[in-house]
């Protein structure tokens, strides 16, 4: 077995968990520790062998991961997959409560809007409320919008507009992202709300992500990788699940990957089957205003920047200057928007020198 962690500790070092599972299950283990400056050094590679300026943070680690791995074994198996069939991340627990729109779109929009909207308005002054009654009125692929922790989330349309410089590569306008994926959404409408967003996961942000990632991180260093929650097989029986065997509400609280928990309840540690989901998290956000403050300035500040990407420099400029100036004494959340905005720009502004792509 293998696992990567980040230097620093806290969330970032899932090590002891890594080394429970291995022992419980009598592997032979291995880790790898990342700097900041390992992380840095490990970029330029990253952008390279990705071929595409996908900013997934966690590409990185995967690199290196993968490396160590190589170096013991040809072939591996990793957990792509299971999170998106089996509802695992704790933002699908919010699309299991919008399951509640079901019982308000049954009244028609006129009482809606004319009638509820103004009581809560004037007297029942529920955010909830509010909130559901205006995605009753809105198509599912916005509902992401009401979630700032969906992995769909990096730059408003709006602020897109403000980002953009006045002429776009071609000549035409930008379009709005979610029509690049809105077809996904038309397709899975049939569905219950939380398989809804699943398929669009499955089909949007498993093969343009994660796969992709997984797949080029691995061969660069000629590893092969192969996902076994992802066997057609495991992928159908998931999709004929019903939603409360994915996530399970109790007294409020939700149990993500709820079916998958409990088959392996007695088989494996109770500190591994009920932990919170992490993900893969990266302390990225901490680095870009430390270790990674002087190369991100120099790249996205660079003559170079300002006259071949398409961003309008002094967005760029504003940009950095909230991110950079942020107090470090304060809570930072372990998804920081502001900060994968800053990663994103990075990426592709390293991905557009290293191969020499002219906008």
């Amino acid at each position: 077995t293998f696992s990567v962690a980040m230097s620093g500790g806290d969330v970032f070092d899932e090590r002891p968990f890594a080394r429970l599972m291995a022992k419980h299950i009598g592997a032979d283990h291995h880790e790898v520790l990342l700097s900041a400056q390992d992380f840095i050094d490990t970029l330029p590679a990253f952008v390279w062998h990705m071929d595409e300026p996908v900013a997934d943070p966690a590409a990185v680690p995967l690199y290196c991961l993968a490396k160590e791995a190589r170096r013991h074994v040809t072939v591996v198996l990793s957990g792509e997959g299971s999170d998106e069939i089996l509802g695992g991340y704790p933002f699908w627990t919010h699309f299991k409560r919008y399951d509640r729109l079901k019982r308000l779109k049954t009244i028609p929009s006129f009482l809606r809007n004319g009638v509820l909207g103004p009581l809560n308005r004037r007297w029942l002054r529920s955010e909830r409320v509010g909130q559901f009654l205006e995605m009753c009125n809105a198509p599912l692929s916005s509902y992401s919008l009401f979630n700032l922790e969906f992995q769909d989330n990096v730059f408003s349309e709006e602020e897109k507009g403000r980002l953009y410089a006045e002429q776009i590569p071609g000549g035409a306008g930008v379009r709005a992202s979610i029509e690049h994926v809105r077809k996904v959404y038309k397709e899975s409408e049939r569905f219950e709300l939380l398989d809804q967003m699943l398929s669009v996961a499955i089909a949007q942000w498993l093969p343009e992500d994660l796969l992709v990632k997984a797949d080029k991180m691995t061969m660069a260093h000629s590893l092969e990788l192969r996902v076994p929650f992802l066997d057609e097989s495991v992928v159908e029986l998931a999709a004929r699940m019903p939603t409360n065997l994915k996530i399970r509400g109790d007294e409020g609280r939700y149990t993500v990957k709820y079916v998958l928990k409990k088959a392996y309840e007695t088989a494996l540690p109770s500190e591994i089957v009920h932990r919170d989901k992490l993900g893969f998290p990266v302390p990225y956000a901490r680095w870009l205003k430390h270790e990674m403050r002087d190369m991100t300035n120099d790249i996205l500040l660079s003559k170079s920047a300002k006259e071949g990407s398409p961003w309008k420099s002094s967005e760029v400029e504003l940009l950095l200057a909230r991110v950079m100036s942020r107090d470090d004494r304060a809570q930072q959340p372990l998804w920081d928007p502001e900060a994968k905005k800053v990663w994103s720009l990075l990426v592709f502004e390293m991905w557009r020198k290293a191969f020499c792509v002219s906008m």
